[in-house]
């Protein structure tokens, strides 16, 4: 999976996830997952990608400015 940011604050992740969306990069789902345990809000793509995929994603969100991280499940 893509990981895009992980929040302590809800209003953070949902701002974030807005200025993604509002950017209309690629066509891919995001959800807003929450992790109870680490007590974060993470934005990641619901779909999960092989390492060239992910790797793909990544860049087109690196050059809109947004941050990016590929996560091994």
């Amino acid at each position: 999976k893509v990981q895009l940011g992980a929040f302590s604050s809800i209003s953070n992740a949902n701002k974030l996830l807005k200025e993604i969306l509002d950017k209309n990069i690629l066509e891919i789902i995001l959800n807003l997952e929450t992790d109870n345990k680490k007590k974060l809000f993470k934005i990641r793509s619901v779909k999960t990608f092989d390492k060239k995929g992910a790797t793909k994603i990544c860049k087109q969100f690196t050059s809109n400015l947004f941050n990016c991280i590929i996560q091994k499940m």
